[in-house]
């Protein structure tokens, strides 16, 4: 029941479709695939429609900011990186089950948004062609610190020496597309070219 409440007001700060349905009718019709008792209804009927917007924006620009210090080279590298997350958190919220507690919101939201952000950084024409590659392998290295698990990717591009050059402080790069797979875990990043020997 605990689980259910916390989802529920989580679900209130996370989906603004949801908060105008809840104001709409505060019956609990929105809710009905949780079990949520008469005493957290009446608390959630109480709550000033403008105090949860305010409280639901920080939450989101605090998200938004855990995603771009996940990942502060793409997010250098592609400044609409943070809109675009925010669009794909208004149409899809995050649920409680979402967050990794070892990863923390950052990480567990691009692992959740990832092919929907790839496809938004392929369609940009200001991104460099290799944004995605780079970015699901800026968040494996990430999530490889934080949780300490191996991770495993293929990448159409040599992303690797973006990551160096970008690492070094380099603002621009240039790469060829040459598929490689890579492994990223705590302590170092390896990678092979596709069909090649591992440097």
């Amino acid at each position: 029941m605990l689980a259910d409440d916390q989802e529920a007001l989580a679900r209130l700060l996370v989906d603004p479709g949801l908060r105008r349905r809840w104001f709409a009718d505060p019956s609990g019709e929105c809710f009905a695939d949780l079990e949520l008792g008469p005493a957290l209804l009446a608390s959630l009927r109480a709550l000033d429609g403008r105090a949860l917007e305010r409280v639901a924006a920080s939450l989101v620009s605090k998200r938004r900011r855990a995603v771009l210090a996940t990942v502060p080279h793409c997010a250098r590298l592609w400044p609409e990186l943070g809109d675009r997350y925010a669009e794909l958190l208004a149409a899809a919220p995050a649920r409680v089950e979402h967050l990794d507690p070892c990863l923390g919101p950052g990480p567990s939201e691009l692992l959740r948004l990832l092919p929907a952000l790839r496809q938004a950084a392929a369609r940009d024409d200001a991104a460099p062609l290799w944004l995605g590659d780079l970015l699901a392998l800026e968040l494996a290295r990430t999530c490889s610190h934080r949780d300490r698990q191996a991770r495993s990717l293929r990448c159409e591009h040599p992303v690797h020496e973006a990551l160096d050059a970008l690492d070094q402080g380099w603002l621009s790069v240039e790469l060829e597309p040459r598929a490689h797979e890579y492994v990223v875990d705590a302590a170092r990043l390896r990678w092979r070219p596709i069909g090649g020997a591992a440097p």
